[in-house]
Protein backbone atom coordinates (compact mmCIF):
# COMPACT_ATOMS: atom_id res chain seq x y z
CA UNK A 1 0.00 0.00 0.00
CA UNK A 2 2.91 2.43 0.97
CA UNK A 3 4.62 1.44 -2.63
CA UNK A 4 1.66 2.21 -4.60
CA UNK A 5 1.16 5.56 -2.36
CA UNK A 6 4.25 7.34 -3.10
CA UNK A 7 4.30 6.06 -6.58
CA UNK A 8 0.52 7.64 -7.47
CA UNK A 9 1.44 10.82 -5.09
CA UNK A 10 4.81 11.12 -7.75
CA UNK A 11 2.86 10.37 -10.74
CA UNK A 12 0.81 13.54 -9.69
CA UNK A 13 3.60 15.76 -8.40
CA UNK A 14 4.50 15.27 -11.76
CA UNK A 15 1.22 15.59 -13.49
CA UNK A 16 0.97 18.88 -11.38
CA UNK A 17 4.45 20.31 -12.28
CA UNK A 18 3.73 19.61 -15.88
CA UNK A 19 0.32 21.11 -16.34
CA UNK A 20 1.83 24.48 -14.38
CA UNK A 21 4.76 24.45 -17.07
CA UNK A 22 7.27 23.60 -14.00
CA UNK A 23 8.74 20.46 -15.42
CA UNK A 24 10.67 20.55 -18.85
CA UNK A 25 10.59 17.89 -21.22
CA UNK A 26 13.54 16.30 -20.22
CA UNK A 27 12.74 15.91 -16.42
CA UNK A 28 9.19 15.11 -17.00
CA UNK A 29 11.17 11.74 -19.55
CA UNK A 30 13.32 11.25 -16.37
CA UNK A 31 10.01 11.19 -14.14
CA UNK A 32 8.48 8.77 -15.45
CA UNK A 33 11.26 6.58 -16.10
CA UNK A 34 12.03 6.98 -12.23
CA UNK A 35 8.45 5.31 -11.57
CA UNK A 36 9.46 1.99 -12.97
CA UNK A 37 11.72 0.73 -10.42
CA UNK A 38 8.80 2.16 -7.71
CA UNK A 39 6.51 -0.78 -9.48
CA UNK A 40 9.22 -3.53 -9.79
CA UNK A 41 9.70 -2.57 -6.08
CA UNK A 42 5.72 -2.75 -5.46
CA UNK A 43 5.74 -6.30 -7.60
CA UNK A 44 8.85 -8.12 -5.96
CA UNK A 45 7.36 -7.07 -2.14
CA UNK A 46 4.14 -8.82 -3.12
CA UNK A 47 6.14 -12.26 -4.98
CA UNK A 48 8.20 -11.99 -1.48
CA UNK A 49 5.26 -11.68 0.68
CA UNK A 50 3.49 -14.58 -1.53
CA UNK A 51 6.74 -16.69 -0.35
CA UNK A 52 6.79 -16.47 3.08
CA UNK A 53 4.58 -17.04 6.34
CA UNK A 54 2.85 -13.01 7.24
CA UNK A 55 4.64 -13.44 10.34
CA UNK A 56 7.83 -14.17 9.31
CA UNK A 57 7.84 -11.57 6.66
CA UNK A 58 6.43 -9.20 9.13
CA UNK A 59 9.74 -9.34 11.48
CA UNK A 60 12.08 -9.79 8.28
CA UNK A 61 10.34 -6.08 6.99
CA UNK A 62 10.57 -4.89 10.26
CA UNK A 63 13.90 -5.78 11.12
CA UNK A 64 15.10 -4.78 7.76
CA UNK A 65 13.48 -0.87 8.71
CA UNK A 66 15.49 -1.20 12.41
CA UNK A 67 18.66 -1.76 10.28
CA UNK A 68 17.72 1.41 7.75
CA UNK A 69 17.35 3.29 10.57
CA UNK A 70 19.90 2.97 12.51
CA UNK A 71 22.54 3.54 9.81
CA UNK A 72 20.17 6.83 9.11
CA UNK A 73 21.06 7.80 13.20
CA UNK A 74 24.96 6.26 12.93
CA UNK A 75 24.81 8.58 9.83
CA UNK A 76 23.83 11.46 10.86
CA UNK A 77 25.26 11.34 14.28
CA UNK A 78 28.79 10.90 12.34
CA UNK A 79 28.01 13.85 10.02
CA UNK A 80 28.82 16.21 12.84
CA UNK A 81 32.63 14.84 13.36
Amino acid sequence: AMGMFFAVSTLMLTISLGTNSLLGGDSLKLSVVALLPSFIGIFAGRWARDQVDELQFQKIFLSALLVLGSYLVWRSATAFY
